[in-house]
């Protein structure tokens, strides 16, 4: 998969390197590792990230990206419903457009972006990644949030053992 060409207000807002979050550990066969790249420390209401979900699988086979996952959860207030105030973007890795997920694709605890066409791609120990833009609208709870994208389902070769990347952000007032 080649590198995702962005231009304005997304270049702008994913071109600060802040921080990134992955896994320190070896490389092992049959495995997918994915982290975290562009979550600030802090954000204010009303603000906007732009972040990468970076991902490299170690099978001999090629495997088939077939859904994206967000995880977000505020671990001071975690009551449901998680997505009041929130405005959540995937930049779709084939058309290279926003998409916003289908209401029906809200879980309790994050969102799913699936692919029905087959998904996309991952040759063995290639590196995909993708952007995701989440907006902390005036009513999204304040305190500290746990954001944890990952690929939410693939398919293409047998069980491949896998971490699961996370940042922490608080949102201020």
């Amino acid at each position: 998969m080649a590198v995702i060409p962005i231009s304005g207000e997304a270049a702008a807002a994913a071109k600060p390197a802040v921080r990134t979050a992955h896994a320190a550990q070896s490389v092992k066969p049959n495995a997918l590792y994915e982290w975290v790249h562009g979550v600030p420390n802090s954000l204010r209401r009303g603000g906007t990230i732009v972040f990468s979900l970076w991902y490299k699988q170690t099978s001999r086979h090629t495997i088939s990206v077939d859904d994206y996952y967000l995880g977000l959860m505020n671990t001071t207030d975690p009551r449901n419903p998680w997505s009041k105030g929130l405005s959540i973007q995937l930049l779709d890795p084939t058309t290279h457009k926003w998409i916003t997920p289908a209401k029906r694709f809200f879980g309790p605890s994050g969102v799913d972006w699936p692919y029905v066409d087959g998904g996309i791609p991952l040759k063995p120990n290639a590196v995909g990644h993708v952007y995701l833009r989440v907006t902390f609208g005036r009513t999204a709870r304040l305190g500290r949030w746990v954001i944890q994208p990952q690929i939410g389902g693939w398919s293409g070769t047998g069980g491949l053992d896998y971490n699961t990347p996370y940042a922490r952000m608080t949102l201020d007032a």
